[in-house]
This record gives C-alpha cells, structure tokens and sequence, in this order.
C-alpha cells in the first residue's frame, strides 16, 4: 500500500503532495480541483504494464488522443496533455512518486529528451534505431523517456508531440477498445462487453459471491447472476440476468435500474483489484444515500480480504457521512479510513482520519 503521494508538473498539479494515506482513502474537492487527476497519477504510478499502454488508457478516456488522418497510424497518445498547463520542451519532466510501508520509493517519471541520434538534417536516423518492434514508434527528433522502479523506456515523438501506435503491435486491436478497467472504475462506467469481461473471471470462484453481496444492497432477493450471451453491442447494458427468490423466471439486470448496475461495476472492479489499488471515480453515482453505509461496509471488508487499498473520490456530503458511520460502527484505526481535500493551488491535501472525520459529521462541519 502506498502511504504517501507527491505528483510534480501532473495535469493540474504544479507540485501537491498527500502525506498520509489510509486503506480507505476518499477524495473531495471542487469541479476541476485535480481529484480524478489524483487517480490517474496513482494508476500510472501503480501499474505493472506497459507504461505507454497505461497513458493510451487514461488519454482515450478522456478523448485527448490525436485522431490520425493515416490509417496505418491509428491514434496517436498526445504527451502534451499529461504536463501542467501543457507547456512543454526539450528537458521538461514530470514525475508521481509513493512511499510503501517497507520506506521504499516508487515513481514514474516523463521526461523529453534530445535524440542523440539525429542526422545531419535534423531527422533520426531508422537505421540506429534500437527500439522493440513491440513499441510505440516514430522518427522525431525529440525522444520521451519513461521510467520506474522497474523499467526504463524510450520512445519516439512526432513534431505534435505524439506518440504514434505501431500496427504491428501485438495488442493494438484490444488497445482500441480497452479503457483503464483493470482497477480503475471511471464515472462514466463500464460497458457489457468489460462487465462481461471482469465477471469471466470471478464465475464460480469465491469472489463471485461478493458480487452477489454486492447487488443484495439494493434488491434482497438476487440469488444468482449470469450473462446468457456476449453482448452485441459495447453501450448498453445488455446480455446479463438474475435470479429472484420466490421468481421462476430470469429477470434482465438491466430492468433494475441504475444503482444495482453500478453496485455491479464496483464489486467487479473491486474483487479483480486483489493486491493493487481500487480507483472509483465518483463512487455514489446513481446511488441512494441509504445504501453508501452498507457499500461502504462492502469496501471495508472486502479491502482487508483481498488486500486492496481504496481510492474513490465524491461531490456528496451523503457519501463522506456513510464513510464517518463506518469508522464509527466499524471501529477502525485513526488512519485507516480517510478523507482527502483536494485542492491543486494549495499543494497539499487537507487530510481527516476517520475520528475527525466522525467530529466533522457530528458537529455538521464541511469538508468537501
């Protein structure tokens, strides 16, 4: 688990830092304040892949690829976007970095470079270059460098600062269609074909009744759920049913309105987040405020079972209040459980544990 975060020259950020994090740890903050920003930083400084795949993700979410007019080239991952303010040059870098409970540093770093392998004419030449065929390519110039705790790699910019897509790379066609669901539960949801894709992977395991759990929340009486085919369509929310107590007819999740959908998305992602962070992006979407105690219950257990550290963010003041009733009822440590103000001109986070948390809702102070 992370127990700190810094973030330098990252999206909205010039330079913030969270301290102290919890096991549960819920982000408020204005429109705009850099709260999903946050989850970004932690996803790319988390994430065990490809580090160009993990940006392409969280780029094509939010629509700021670059739509190339050549179809050999697909879209293009646009670097400029992932810098403050989106000033960038020769010898610009940014960088997120964590501390883990054993005091040992983890980072992610972007910087550009200078190719030192640029002809006479100013190009690169091809012919020196020594990148995997596997990666992202294209003769600039200017050259990104990324690196980790555990890799290093370098990429070719194009002169809008892009990073083109190979056609021949392994994984460019499940590329196009995949968004960061792993961990990463965004506001805007998941589709059928990534529900059906995270529920594959719990079908007939132990965690397939946490999902169960999860649905019970809002209608008691679900016994099982099943996809009966693969969805035809990637909106939507068809193929899955469920099983009633005391029905004998299979009864269309999508007929169950919004709440028990997103229960679905947040138990998947949760149950296939066993040992990395679980990021939710407005976790009380089309929820009722009498259900966030029991989510948030749902959160806390499954949490500790599986070893995942929670970072979801919210508007509501119904949200933070569950999550106060929780430490209450729950009697978790000082820091287990906490809340998070995010603001990216104060460059720190103001930061409750869950007892000032339980203060602040007592006494109806706000902290969002």
């Amino acid at each position: 688990m992370l127990q700190s975060l810094e973030i330098e020259n990252f999206r909205q950020f010039s330079h913030f830092t969270i301290p102290k994090l919890g096991r549960i740890n819920l982000l408020t903050g204005k429109n705009n304040s850099g709260k999903t920003s946050v989850l970004e930083a932690i996803y790319l400084l988390t994430a065990k892949g490809n580090p160009m795949r993990e940006i392409y993700r969280i780029q094509k979410v939010r629509g700021e690829l670059i739509q190339s007019q050549d179809r050999d080239r697909g879209e293009t991952v646009d670097i400029r976007h992932l810098f403050h303010q989106r000033l960038i040059n020769i010898g610009s870098s940014l960088k997120i970095s964590g501390i883990t409970p054993f005091q040992e540093d983890c980072f992610f770093e972007i910087e550009l470079i200078k190719d030192s392998r640029q002809t006479e004419n100013g190009g690169s030449d091809p012919q020196s270059n020594n990148q995997s065929t596997d990666e992202f390519i294209d003769y600039a110039p200017t050259k990104l460098l990324i690196k980790s705790k555990d890799q290093e790699k370098t990429y070719d910019l194009t002169s809008e600062m892009g990073v083109y897509l190979r056609n021949s790379y392994p994984m460019s066609r499940s590329l196009e269609n995949q968004s960061a669901t792993d961990n990463f539960l965004l506001s805007t949801g998941l589709n059928s074909y990534e529900i059906f894709e995270l529920f594959e992977r719990v079908v007939l395991e132990p965690e397939e009744d946490l999902v169960i759990d999860s649905l019970k929340l809002i209608e008691p009486n679900i016994s099982r759920i099943a996809p009966v085919s693969l969805p035809r369509y990637r909106s939507g929310r068809e193929g899955f049913f469920v099983s009633l107590s005391g029905y004998e007819r299979r009864v269309p999740l999508s007929s169950m309105g919004d709440g028990v959908w997103r229960l679905l998305e947040i138990a998947l992602v949760m149950v296939n987040a066993k040992d990395k962070p679980l990021l939710i992006d407005e976790v009380d979407t089309g929820l009722h405020y009498s259900v966030m105690v029991d989510l948030w219950k749902l959160i806390w257990k499954t949490a500790k079972k599986l070893d995942v550290q929670v970072f979801a963010t919210t508007h509501s003041r119904d949200c933070w209040e569950a999550l106060a009733e929780l430490v209450e009822q729950e009697n978790a440590t000082s820091e287990e459980i906490m809340l998070h103000h995010i603001s990216a001109p104060k460059g720190q986070s103001i930061s409750f544990t869950g007892n000032q948390l339980s203060i602040a809702s007592e006494r109806d102070l706000e902290v969002r």
